[in-house]
């Protein structure tokens, strides 16, 4: 962490170079299922549950994995929550879940929710435990 309590962004930041199109700045949706890990099989799913991902969508999501990397820290802590953490607000449904499902709203609110929060890591926005 830094004197502002906050993580260094640099390594999230070459995260959002890498999804983001050079010559339209506008974000791709397979290379943030590529940078998220996504099986091809899963990349399947969320592109035929979205039918057409809006670039709201994607955007929806980047925001969301800013805010959970925030709390975070690594890139590699911010993908596990995303494929393995859990959604209160939601069942306890992984965030990926949710994507596959085609239902972006319980994201949104977990977006909104933890901006809310701040910086806060008390707050339910962990990666699960393994043990």
């Amino acid at each position: 962490m830094n004197d502002e309590g906050n993580y260094p962004r640099d390594e999230f930041l070459h995260f959002l170079a890498d999804i983001y199109d050079p010559g339209t700045g506008e974000p791709r949706l397979e290379r943030l299922m590529q940078g998220l890990g996504l099986s091809p099989l899963q990349r399947q799913q969320l592109a035929e549950a979205l039918i057409t991902p809006s670039q709201n969508d994607v955007v929806a999501l980047l925001d969301l994995l800013e805010v959970v990397y925030d709390r975070m820290g690594t890139m590699a802590q911010t993908v596990e929550w995303f494929r393995h953490g859990a959604l209160p607000s939601f069942g306890g449904a992984k965030p990926l879940e949710v994507c596959l499902a085609g239902q972006l709203e319980p994201l949104r609110r977990a977006q909104r929710r933890l901006s809310q929060l701040g910086t806060d890591t008390s707050a339910s926005c962990r990666a699960p435990s393994s043990g």
